[in-house]
């Protein structure tokens, strides 16, 4: 079963598509949510929303235990779609995932990303895996500490019957986050890389979220926006906007950068 979701509204891989757009949703969330970005970005661009087991439209699918099993899944997906730029876009978990996935298609030969899209995150070198995860805690603890870091919506948190349907994936992404260590951080990445974050977001604040700048060859910029965690919340739209926006930036550059590497021809 695939991890990989069109929006409602396009064919999945269309043949005359110029781009296409991975979205790797938060802890606790799924691919639902990000498919319906859609609709925002160019009709020319195939737009494939990540979709974790047990959830959206990967109900039933395999466990994924690791993110490095997670990358693999992935990058097997990919390969099998026709060759298209590709561009990565994670919130939160999902801009770890991201990373990773955009290191683990260069280890195995495969065509970079054309940019990177890091949203709601600290940063690798701030990240804190490879050790037992905040799972252990029982539900009433780990329901007041998702409230504290504020990576939620309250909405979710303050109803019991909302809840009892967000924990069991929170618990299993959350366990999957830990299982990412530094032992997979290498050189900066040789990829066009944007930062975004919102002002209040208690999770990755903006100092931390412009560490990214540390992990590619290419830091486009950080940009902040008005908000907590889930900045994009009530404007969407705007938000890929800037996406679309860094994408085409990212085009330019290494249309630029190829240029420059090409042999020139010596005059007779």
């Amino acid at each position: 079963m695939t991890l990989l979701h069109p929006g409602p509204t396009r064919p999945p891989g269309p043949r005359d598509a110029t781009h296409r757009v991975v979205l790797v949703h938060h802890a606790g969330g799924s691919d639902v949510e990000y498919r319906r970005w859609a609709r925002y970005f160019p009709p020319e661009w195939d737009v494939l929303a990540v979709g974790l087991p047990g959830r959206g439209g990967s109900r039933g699918a395999p466990v994924v235990r690791t993110i490095a099993e997670l990358s693999d899944r992935l990058v097997a997906e990919l390969s099998s779609l026709p060759d298209r730029p590709l561009a990565l876009f994670g919130h939160s978990m999902g801009a770890l995932v991201c990373y990773d996935l955009a290191r683990t298609l260069i280890v195995h030969g495969l065509p970079a990303p054309l940019w990177l899209g890091v949203s709601a995150h600290p940063g690798p070198a701030h990240h804190v895996g490879g050790r037992p995860a905040p799972t252990a805690l029982p539900s009433e603890e780990l329901r007041a500490l998702v409230s504290e870091w504020g990576g939620l919506e309250p909405r979710l948190l303050a109803d019991d019957t909302l809840w009892s349907f967000v924990e069991p994936p929170l618990r299993q992404d959350l366990d999957l986050v830990a299982s990412w260590s530094r032992d997979r951080l290498g050189a900066p990445l040789p990829v066009p890389l944007t930062a975004f974050c919102g002002s209040a977001d208690r999770l990755a604040r903006p100092a931390q979220a412009a560490s990214w700048a540390e992990h590619t060859d290419h830091f486009l910029g950080l940009r902040v926006r008005t908000g907590g965690h889930f900045y994009f919340r009530g404007d969407v739209r705007t938000v890929i906007d800037q996406i679309v926006f860094e994408i085409r930036s990212a085009a330019r550059h290494t249309t630029v950068r190829q240029s420059r590497q090409r042999p020139r021809s010596r005059s007779a």
